[in-house]
């Protein structure tokens, strides 16, 4: 199965066990992880892609990345610092994948996750920090989508 575009992204999204969300959706916070330089993130990450991990566990990691999402989100009603705006949306999408009790209205949290990877992304380009290997996150998305599906 090769996914091209977000239709087929979000079908196959909608087909995965919780589980397999927060495992794909972490793939996609970690292709943009260099620009969160905060360790809180980087752990609730780990907790909530790790399949071993207990509900208290994402418990943990859900209200330690929602706290950080929180403080920069209240910090950027400031002059726009593009790079806590960045690690903002990647701390909301490690948020997404982390909560233990997700409603059924919240929606596929693999796909929050990308949409918020691609908020971050954008912040970045902003400042020219993307990186020098940086493609359109979309299409990296499909690309770890597609490896993920096949492995």
């Amino acid at each position: 199965m090769k996914i091209s575009n977000d239709q087929e992204l979000k079908q196959a999204l909608d087909r995965l066990s919780p589980a397999q969300q927060r495992q794909l959706g972490g793939l996609f916070v970690q292709h943009a992880l260099s620009l969160c330089d905060e360790p809180k993130i980087h752990r609730a990450l780990r907790l909530a892609t790790d399949p071993e991990a207990s509900e208290a566990d994402l418990d943990d990691a859900f209200h330690s990345a929602k706290a950080w999402a929180v403080q920069t989100y209240a910090e950027c009603g400031r002059d726009t610092d593009w790079g806590k705006q960045a690690a903002h949306f990647l701390a909301s999408a490690t948020a997404c994948l982390a909560n233990p009790h997700p409603s059924a209205d919240e929606g596929n949290p693999a796909w929050k996750a990308a949409m918020q990877v691609r908020m971050a992304r954008s912040c970045a380009l902003i400042t020219g920090e993307a990186g020098e290997d940086y493609d359109d996150e979309a299409q990296s998305q499909h690309r770890i989508a597609t490896e993920f599906l096949n492995p």
